[in-house]
């Protein structure tokens, strides 16, 4: 799910260390209390919480975009609209990539302008990043992606990148329609030698397209409960992406 946030969220609430009423909380609308003793002690139950980590963390499959408002251009008039549909902006382009392999970081996002005011220092930058939200700041034509990430706190890479999460789902599908035509036929004294041909051209086939570097331990073998069931189970590197290069410079007399 490519998600993102409302106008209205500023970086402590999705980072998730303030609570936040994306509405004007007034005296009678922000104070809601059933009883005068609710009235009495200020009960704001408009406040929600809108951390990404708190609510997104515990999976891979969201990606979620910051800052809370763009621009775009309706008709005549440039309108300031919800931060989401940059989710939308980042989907579109992902699909014109032909290669899953290929991260959003550092990428442009075209068709709004993001303010200026929506700059933030390291920082920040550091803060919603680690709180699983692809940020992009304002650049000319559009807007860059600061790191395009999920959302994420595992603390694996491989569950943090989007290119890594689509590297998966793309082995588990071609995996899955290479041996399809298996089904279905008897068994053969050939039949492990095949399935072994057959796991070895795909996944070598896989490093030709650029989706792993390598793989090892691929083992086939029939399943020791259901005599039915045949076993394929092998480790790949995927293609990682580049995403910080550590500079060192010693200064001094050589």
């Amino acid at each position: 799910m490519f998600t993102g946030a409302i106008q209205g969220l500023k970086s402590e609430n999705v980072i998730g260390t303030k609570a936040a009423a994306v509405e004007d909380i007034g005296v009678l609308e922000g104070i809601q209390g059933d009883d005068i003793s609710e009235i009495l002690v200020g009960n704001v139950e408009d406040l929600t919480d809108y951390g990404v980590a708190n609510s997104f963390g515990d999976t891979f499959r969201v990606a979620y975009f910051y800052p809370d408002e763009i621009v775009v251009q309706i008709g005549a008039d440039r309108t300031l609209i919800d931060g989401f549909f940059m989710a939308a902006a980042a989907a579109g382009y992902l699909s014109g990539v032909p290669n899953v392999a290929v991260p959003l970081t550092n990428k442009v996002l075209s068709g709004f302008t993001i303010l200026r005011n929506k700059t933030f220092r390291p920082i920040t930058l550091e803060q919603l990043t680690a709180s699983g939200i692809s940020v992009l700041q304002p650049v000319i034509g559009g807007g860059r992606v600061i790191h395009g990430r999920t959302t994420t706190q595992s603390g694996f890479v491989e569950e943090q990148e989007l290119s890594i999460v689509f590297i998966r789902d793309r082995i588990a599908k071609t995996m899955r329609a290479g041996f399809q035509a298996f089904i279905g036929q008897a068994e053969s004294p050939t039949l492990q030698g095949s399935l072994i041909s057959r796991a070895t051209g795909i996944l070598n086939g896989l490093i030709g397209q650029g989706l792993i570097t390598q793989y090892t331990s691929l083992k086939v073998a029939r399943d020791k409960v259901d005599p039915t069931q045949w076993n394929i189970s092998v480790k790949v590197q995927p293609t990682y992406p580049v995403n910080f290069i550590f500079i060192e410079v010693s200064i001094g007399l050589l």
